[in-house]
């Protein structure tokens, strides 16, 4: 698959996603593997975008960021125009209400494998994969952050402060 592509999973352009999500992944995996012996995954992340437009648009502003970035004096800029570097989606004042209100996230997970299971992880399937699964899952960033506050609460000896 190539880093830029239409997914008809969720109907929208992907990127791989730049987090360490992946990474982690496949150390836990390789960890159930070895001691375990569980046959592992195959993980890949992505970030999806509606508009081709916009995925440009954020390759653009990702690049601009990381030359930026790799300067003390573009980091400086960074952190004193954020909205600027940002087309206005970070500020020093924070996200308004308003914007709080009607954003929203969601995951959608796709796997692909066998009915069957092997005996041992090292097996290898002589058929394609004959079996998927989509589930998606999602939720307002108020309510992440009201549930973010309960956890806190709820752990309060040990929370710092």
């Amino acid at each position: 698959r190539s880093l830029l592509h239409k997914s008809s999973v969720v109907d929208a352009w992907c990127l791989p996603f730049p987090g360490a999500d992946r990474s982690v992944i496949q150390r836990s995996q390789r960890y159930l593997f070895e001691e375990e012996k569980q046959r592992p995954v195959q993980v890949q992340a992505y970030v999806a975008f509606k508009s081709l437009l916009t995925v440009l648009a954020v390759i653009l502003m990702g690049g601009v960021f990381g030359l930026l970035a790799r300067s003390k004096f573009g980091r400086k800029l960074l952190l004193k125009y954020p909205s600027i570097f940002s087309g206005g989606t970070v500020s020093h004042e924070g996200p308004s209400e308003d914007s709080m209100k009607n954003t929203h996230f969601s995951i959608t997970l796709f796997g692909e494998g066998w009915k069957e299971k092997l005996a041992d992880p090292t097996d290898q399937h002589t058929q394609p994969p004959n079996k998927t699964i989509v589930v998606k899952v999602g939720a307002r960033v108020s309510l992440i952050a009201v549930l973010i506050c309960c956890a806190l609460l709820g752990n309060k000896p040990h929370t710092p402060g």
